[in-house]
């Protein structure tokens, strides 16, 4: 693969599989190949592959079709199995973020760090602040490991493994370029899994995956019709305005209704939260691609719930097509599908430019497995080249070349001794070396506490929202049930209209439906690793109207937490009460 030629972007979604090819030139991007095939529901879903085999035959099928030269491939995942992070840290170089990363992705990564591929990109350096902004991205080892292994199988190179929702990003920015002046937001809803990215002001800010999709409607037209898996996407697919002359069911148009407005009410959900965290007042537009946003009522539904422009977006919008080579009404039709793998074929090895996102999941063993290739045949290559000439030396020796090899002899008796003599200083530089990381070590407990004042607030945001969401698979419901939780408790039915924070007194205050509500977050809030104390100030019932002259009646509170954030908190906390500090062994 050329230094700088772009690898195959190949998207493997659960209902199917998309593989698209870009030139890069000085007149910019030009589509080379672009083909999609279906996969059956069984192949993939939940995030897993469970029929291997169907899809390598399928990615081998697209290769062949297309009779692709180039094995290079960048993938990506989603879903549950990724987790990213935006987090703040102090200012620091790249090879000082690189040593400390893991020990940061530590306090973020709800997964043990040896069950994950980690990597990072520096969003931002706030140098007046002394801080920079980071996204820490995270994927779970045995998922990563299976995409790679199928398209392995399927004859092809991994070289980059991405997460969806910055595929998306990087092709929206090629084709629109990110707004510095507005925020937006990029949706992508394919079959299983709905990506939410908040775009500040050319930054990002706050990413979710949400497990709702094209199969949510599919599943229940399935379920209230009473039909097979097969019957109900056509349905679905037919009653969103496809020609011809199948009759489709009212009840069907009720259910894309239903289920758009279900969807639409997530994301505002999503959207609203991120408003009453950061301090935001609205969103300029909202960007949507995904096979799913092929069913009219799901725009509509969005822009409505959300209030906010809807624009679907066209990862060929900047990329040359030539009509002579491609059905232009096809792209047209199916463009919706494209973004991810539009935004992974913008990848290649060692790609380091910073107007992208440049996220890589794949192991490192695997990117030197690659490697290790061109350097065996370097090695050898030189070893021919060494033999031949100690050959040649042996067979031409003479009494001068003899002479010059009994100097050169002496002339590395000298050189040892030197170096004896800079052992004895060296072992000088050891004790002043080791008093130096003594000191570094006393002073190490002060940097941290420093460190966790500066970006813990972040993290008590952050675990708000996690105690403000549903578990998203078994392990975290059943966590939930060991902790007193009601796991199926609707996070929506209770929102915030103000936090505050003062020397670690937090002030909440919101809305619920109902008193219970407003305890089931009491309860999580007092099993919070941040709260000490969790009180509840106030609750109060209230009539709030709506926009079409309903209303209803809400109970409002006020709530006051007493919050820790680092180590030294801890310590007050204990030397305040007059108890001795807990041990590693307690």
């Amino acid at each position: 693969m050329a230094k700088n030629q772009n690898a195959v972007g190949i998207d493997i979604g659960s209902s199917s599989i998309k593989l698209i090819q870009v030139k890069r030139s000085n007149k910019g991007l030009s589509l080379e190949n672009f083909a999609m095939s279906e996969l059956s529901p069984e192949a993939i879903y939940e995030g897993g592959i469970h029929d291997q085999q169907s899809v390598i035959n399928t990615i081998k099928g697209l290769v062949d079709s297309l009779q692709l030269k180039t094995k290079t491939v960048a993938l990506s995942i989603g879903g549950h199995s990724v987790i990213v992070k935006k987090i703040t840290l102090p200012a620091m170089s790249d090879e000082e973020l690189a040593e400390s990363i893991n020990w940061e992705a530590d306090h973020y990564i709800p997964y043990d760090l040896v069950d994950v591929y980690l990597d990072y990109q520096v969003l931002q350096i706030r140098a007046d602040q002394g801080q920079m902004d980071v996204m820490l991205v995270a994927a779970k080892r045995e998922v990563v490991d299976q995409y790679v292994s199928v398209v392995r199988e399927a004859g092809l190179r991994p070289i980059t493994v991405d997460t969806d929702c910055f595929a998306v990003q990087n092709a929206f920015e090629v084709n629109y370029s990110l707004p510095e002046d507005q925020l937006i937001c990029l949706i992508h809803i394919g079959a299983e899994n709905l990506n939410i990215n908040v775009i500040s002001y050319g930054v990002n800010t706050f990413t979710r995956d949400l497990q709702l999709g094209g199969d949510t409607y599919t599943r229940e037209i399935q379920k209230q019709m009473g039909t097979s898996y097969q019957e109900a996407e056509a349905y679905k697919l037919g009653g969103s305005g496809a020609s011809g002359n199948q009759i489709i069911p009212q009840d069907v148009q009720r259910i894309l209704v239903m289920i758009s407005e279900q969807i639409a009410s997530e994301i505002n959900r999503s959207l609203e939260f991120h408003l009453a965290t950061s301090g935001e007042s609205r969103f300029e537009k909202i960007y949507l691609s995904g096979g799913t946003v092929r069913l009219s009522t799901l725009a509509d539904e969005i822009a409505k719930k959300t209030n906010t422009p809807v624009e679907l977006l066209d990862p060929f919008n900047a990329v040359d097509i030539d009509p002579n080579v491609f059905n232009v009404q096809y792209l047209s039709e199916t463009k919706s599908y494209a973004p991810i793998a539009l935004g992974l074929s913008l990848r290649h090895k060692n790609d380091k430019e910073k107007d992208l996102i440049r996220i890589n999941l794949l192991p490192i063993t695997e990117a030197d497995r690659i490697e290790d290739g061109r350097n065996f045949f370097l090695i050898i290559f030189m070893l021919l080249i060494i033999v031949s000439g100690v050959s040649y030396t042996l067979q031409g020796r003479t009494d001068e070349e003899l002479q010059t090899k009994v100097r050169v002899h002496q002339g590395l008796n000298v050189k040892q001794r030197s170096l004896k003599e800079k052992q004895n200083r060296s072992k000088a530089l050891e004790k002043e070396l080791k008093d130096l990381k003594d000191e570094v070590d006393r002073k190490t407990e002060v940097i941290d506490d420093l460190t966790q004042n500066q970006i813990s607030p972040a993290g008590f945001l952050n675990e708000l929202s996690y105690l403000l969401s549903p578990p998203r698979d078994d392990t975290e419901r059943e966590n939930f049930t060991q902790k007193g939780w009601r796991w199926n408790w609707d996070t929506g039915s209770l929102w915030f209209s103000q936090i505050r924070e003062d020397k670690r007194s937090v002030r909440l205050k919101g809305y619920g439906r109902t008193i219970d509500d407003v305890g089931e977050l009491l309860k999580r809030l007092q099993t919070s690793k941040y709260v000490v104390k969790a009180d509840l100030k106030m609750t109060e019932n209230e009539m709030k109207g709506f926009t079409n002259g309903r209303r209803a009646q809400f109970v409002r509170f006020e709530m006051l937490l007493r919050v820790i954030y680092g180590t030294s908190d801890l310590k007050k906390l204990f030397q305040d009460s007059g108890e001795p500090l807990p041990t590693e062994n307690d």
